[in-house]
């Protein structure tokens, strides 16, 4: 006897397409992004390395409920005349701390600007399914 799944008016098709955005979004990563020995920094929010200077950051996958990877695509500075990042082109696949795998890439951003001259650049970084993540 063939038996068959109940369909409400809806085409298999559609079953497909609900079950891969219920998988989705249950495995969405969560990205926290830290200053190395300082502040966690938020999307958006502005951070200031004087001239000459660098600051390096860590992204930690801070993921409770599995051991999904957060993928950092790449780390993209804006303005690439004033700055520096190292390494160039970062990425990695970053599981949740009590996982196996990486728990953390680090980066580093210089402001190679003379003294005395204000520097300004957007920092993205690019999540696969995800949105991304980018400070000042």
């Amino acid at each position: 006897m063939k038996r068959n799944l109940p369909s409400f008016g809806i085409k298999p098709a559609l079953y497909l397409i609900l079950f891969l955005l219920i998988n989705f979004v249950g495995n969405a990563q969560i990205i926290q992004v830290e200053i190395v020995g300082g502040a966690v920094v938020t999307q958006g929010s502005t951070i200031t390395i004087n001239a000459g200077n660098s600051l390096d950051f860590r992204i930690t996958n801070i993921e409770t409920g599995n051991c999904g990877n957060l993928r950092i695509q790449d780390i993209d500075i804006t303005n690439t005349t004033d700055f520096d990042i190292s390494p160039n082109n970062p990425r990695d696949r970053i599981k949740p701390a009590g996982c196996r795998g990486d728990h953390d890439l680090y980066f580093e951003v210089e402001n190679l600007s003379p003294t005395c001259t204000t520097a300004i650049t957007e920092v993205v970084i690019e999540i696969r399914n995800q949105p991304d993540f980018s400070f000042f």
